[in-house]
């Protein structure tokens, strides 16, 4: 009895127009993955308009922690356009460093990373940060001031 259908792992073509066809699409796809899990480096035009956009977002922040002396310093994105890092110092010299990042279900979403920058989601989120950091700060200077050290037992 003679086999009927394709013999499995062989493809017949007169040309190279069905390997053509499937090397592509391998291609295409081993991109679209590395870039959706990678990202994609923002070319230089990009990458300096998220620095003035960062820029009004850490000018916002500030506003929103002046009141326990904190102050926004830098803003960086990040290279692979999937985030950014804000960097902060209050007046006693402590760093604050918020990071955002559009996670997976966003990019599932396909949403990008500017979406989550529009409206004031962002400076909530970084402020918040910053004062339950700062918060945590106190405590263990506190705590510091006592002779005590978190997670320790004193012998």
């Amino acid at each position: 009895m003679a086999d009927i259908g394709a013999t499995p792992g062989r493809v017949k073509s007169f040309d190279d127009t069905v390997l053509d066809t499937l090397e592509g699409q391998v291609d295409f796809v081993e991109s679209y993955q590395s870039k959706f899990f990678e990202g994609q480096q923002l070319a230089q035009d990009e990458l300096d308009r998220r620095y003035r956009e960062l820029a009004q977002l850490a000018r916002a922040i500030t506003a929103r922690v002046t009141d326990i002396g904190v102050k926004v310093v830098g803003a960086f994105p990040e290279v692979m356009g999937r985030g950014a890092r804000f960097v902060a110092f209050d007046r006693e010299e402590r760093e604050y460093t918020v990071s955002l990042h559009v996670d997976d279900e966003q990019r599932m979403a396909n949403e990008s990373f500017d979406a989550q920058l529009d409206g004031i989601d962002s400076v909530n989120i970084a402020e918040k940060a910053i004062r339950e950091a700062r918060d945590k700060y106190i405590a263990d200077s506190r705590l510091e001031a006592l002779g005590l050290v978190k997670g320790q037992v004193k012998k």
